[in-house]
Order: C-alpha cells, then sequence, then structure tokens
C-alpha cells in the first residue's frame, strides 16, 4: 500500500481533459457524471480535511481555499445556464406535468409552471452562491495573513 505522502497529486487539469475533454461534444451523461466527480471530490476533501495533515499549515490552507473558491466561483453560472434550459422547457409547448397526464392543458400548465419555479429556485442558489463565494474570499484573506511560528520566536 503506497501512503498519501509518498503519491504525488494528480494534475487536476489532465484528469479532466483526459475524462472531459472540452472539445468533446457535450451530452447529458459526461456533465451528469462530471457533477458526479465533483460531488466525489468533495467527498473526498471533506474526509481528508477531518485530519490536521490533509490541511497542512495556516500557508496550505490558504491556497486550499483557492480551489474552493475557484469552484464556488464558477457555480453561478453553471446554474445561471440550467435556469436558462429550464426557463426554455417552460416556454415550449413540449413540456408537460406527470400530475396531469388524463388532461392535456393541465400538463402544459402545471409543466410550465413547475418548469419557472426551479428555474426561479436555480437562479436564487447562484445567488445564494455569490454569498458564500464571498465569505470564502473573506476567509482566505485573513488566513494570508497567517505564518507558524519556527525556531525561538517568542510567543
Amino acid at each position: 500500500m503506497v501512503s498519501a505522502e509518498s503519491q504525488p497529486a494528480p494534475d487536476a487539469e489532465a484528469v479532466i481533459a483526459r475524462h472531459w475533454p472540452y472539445d468533446a461534444p457535450p451530452s447529458p451523461e459526461l456533465v451528469t457524471a462530471a457533477l458526479d466527480a465533483v460531488d466525489e471530490l468533495v467527498h473526498y476533501a471533506g474526509n481528508a480535511s477531518r485530519r490536521r495533515t490533509g490541511v497542512g499549515s495556516a500557508p496550505q490552507l490558504y491556497r486550499l481555499l483557492a480551489g474552493l473558491l475557484d469552484a464556488t466561483d464558477r457555480l453561478p453560472q453553471l446554474l445561471d445556464q440550467l435556469a436558462a434550459h429550464t426557463r426554455g422547457w417552460g416556454a415550449g409547448d413540449d413540456i408537460r406535468h406527470d400530475r396531469h397526464r388524463s388532461n392535456p392543458a393541465d400538463s402544459v400548465a402545471a409543466g410550465e409552471l413547475a418548469a419557472e419555479e426551479a428555474a426561479a429556485q436555480l437562479t436564487a442558489a447562484a445567488r445564494d452562491i455569490d454569498r458564500v463565494t464571498q465569505r470564502l474570499g473573506y476567509a482566505r484573506q485573513s488566513l494570508s495573513h497567517l505564518y507558524h511560528a519556527t525556531g525561538g520566536e517568542q510567543r
């Protein structure tokens, strides 16, 4: 078994390029797999950061937060794009709601309403993420001034 300390950190861009090349045509399956990978990576980071060895020093935490800050900074774009697609479905005439299958007119109206509600929630979530990103930025800014005393430095 290889210890975590002897393993080189994977190159994130190379991993993404191998599994989700930017020049490949997108598909719902690839986007779903990408978001599943985000979930697993956050799970890994949550598990690894339970121990101080997973976080390291204050300067290392400062660098660690850069990745988290970048990720949260990109989420509003994703959520806004999903909201736009959802609004588009609500404005189209092919969306239906499954609770009203026996009445096509009610099914269309309920489908449009549900699509608009989902879009509104996605847009609101994007704005909420903006606040999270701002707070992470403040935390990172505070960390930028921290260091660990070494040697004979007085307390």
